[in-house]
């Protein structure tokens, strides 16, 4: 193999993926979502396809405390295993950037945006507390994508852009996939 080339191996440990979807600001977490995706796209280990928001204590830890040691700002998540024997989340990666479902905060009682907005402007941000836990949430275009005639794109919530009507075409028109004959 030559020099250049880096091979990374780890455990493969059964279970859930999962992420933390965040705002964060100087090392503390101002407002924070947990979510399991539940479909792929493309299965079994690419980005989430539909997401189902979750209430866990323990994955928002770890992502608190990576915020925390990382002394970070600005909008970012976790990805993380859930273990199928219950055990502790198993941290993966942590994004620093905005991911696939920060702006889905609002929708789910998280409002990212808002308590960053807060947060810069010495503004109290009035935390709801009334989280969707279990809502769930086809993921634009990737289920569309996965399988067009998906249960979850009649079931669940949608983030299609349709209030931004030319981004939408746009994704429309340049994901091949989506060109249903």
């Amino acid at each position: 193999m030559p020099d250049e080339c880096q091979t990374v191996a780890q455990e493969f440990i059964p279970g859930r993926s999962a992420s933390v979807s965040f705002s964060a600001l100087k090392g503390q977490m101002l407002e924070a979502f947990s979510y399991s995706a539940l479909q792929h796209q493309p299965a079994p280990f690419g980005p989430a396809s539909v997401i189902e928001v979750i209430d866990h204590p323990g994955l928002l830890k770890v992502a608190e405390r990576m915020v925390e040691l990382a002394e970070y700002s600005g909008f970012g998540g976790i990805d993380a295993i859930l273990p199928e024997d219950g055990s502790e989340p198993v941290f993966l990666e942590f994004n620093a950037r905005p991911t696939q479902t920060t702006h889905l905060g609002k929708v789910v009682g998280a409002d990212l945006c808002q308590a960053l907005v807060c947060a810069l402007s010495s503004q109290p941000y009035e935390d709801r507390r009334d989280r969707r836990e279990q809502m769930r949430i086809a993921l634009f275009p990737n289920e569309l994508i996965r399988d067009h005639k998906s249960r979850y794109l009649i079931q669940a919530h949608h983030d299609v852009p349709w209030n931004e009507r030319r981004v939408a075409d746009a994704i429309i028109s340049s994901t091949p996939e989506l060109h249903l004959a």
